[in-house]
């Protein structure tokens, strides 16, 4: 709430910082879950907060994820085939950006933050100690292992998204027991933190991707934005290659070395993508 009220703070500044701070605090509810009878109501509390601000976090997540391609592809790309894809871009985020609805709705979420304070003070576990967070970390860690599992079978967006999300998790509850465990967990916040920004990358370009297709006309020829999402797929290709060859490394019983391409088949029943050559 500091932030918010903050007047040296630019408006994305602003809602960066408090969408991921909301973000966390569901990390913690999810660290004690089991043993918090009011996780429910609340997780979706927080949930519903954030989303009031996501347009402006999702306008401004698209022209990063463009940026990025073209700094991928630039010696190999004309910029200004591409050059109306960035400009749309840039016009919806401002548009976003300078709606007085967009203040509107921050003030809002402050409001949902000043009443959530006041609920925490009721709030109470089942358990004391470790045992009220050893439940809650072991089960997000062996869901982002399962989100890895179904992710290296079917190699889609959705699949790839439900993974990153899991990971999140992950990484915060590993943030948290920092401290407490620090030779252990210091390094599982390290290398979720690395997983969990390849993945970030990969969904926001899987937005970006469906933004152009959905509304093409409004990106250029329909030559350039089919173009771009060719670049787009490479780009998606080499971050999903980077995560699976981060999974051989640190999750060695999740992305399968040795496996071929002809024997790794989807769970829907289709043939998945090759397999990184990192695990060949």
């Amino acid at each position: 709430m500091n932030e918010i009220d903050d007047p040296d703070l630019e408006v994305t500044v602003k809602i960066h910082q408090v969408r991921k701070r909301c973000k966390k605090l569901r990390g913690l509810l999810r660290l004690v879950r089991p043993v918090f009878d009011d996780f429910g109501a609340e997780n979706a509390s927080f949930r519903d907060a954030a989303r009031l601000l996501s347009d402006v976090r999702d306008k401004r997540s698209l022209i990063l994820a463009y940026d990025d391609v073209t700094a991928q592809f630039g010696d190999q790309i004309d910029r200004r085939a591409f050059a109306p894809i960035r400009a749309r871009l840039t016009r919806d985020s401002r548009k976003v950006l300078e709606d007085p609805d967009t203040r509107t709705r921050l003030q809002k979420f402050r409001h949902e933050m000043d009443v959530a304070r006041d609920r925490m003070r009721t709030w109470t576990l089942d358990k004391n100690d470790f045992d009220a967070i050893a439940d809650g970390i072991g089960k997000t860690y062996k869901r982002a292992r399962k989100r890895m599992q179904d992710a290296w079978s079917d190699r889609d967006d959705e699949t790839m998204h439900a993974w990153r999300k899991r990971v999140k998790y992950h990484w915060y509850h590993a943030r948290l027991l920092g401290d407490a465990v620090p030779e252990m967990m210091g390094p599982q916040a390290d290398a979720a933190d690395e997983l969990s920004d390849l993945l970030g990358d990969y969904q926001d370009l899987a937005v970006l991707d469906a933004r152009l297709h959905d509304a093409q006309q409004d990106f250029g020829t329909a030559t350039d934005i089919e173009a771009f999402r060719a670049l787009i797929k490479q780009r998606k290709e080499a971050l999903a290659e980077a995560a699976f060859c981060w999974a051989a490394n640190h999750w060695p019983s999740g992305a399968r070395r040795g496996s071929s391409a002809g024997e790794a088949t989807g769970r829907r029943g289709r043939q998945a993508k090759p397999v990184p050559t990192c695990l060949l």
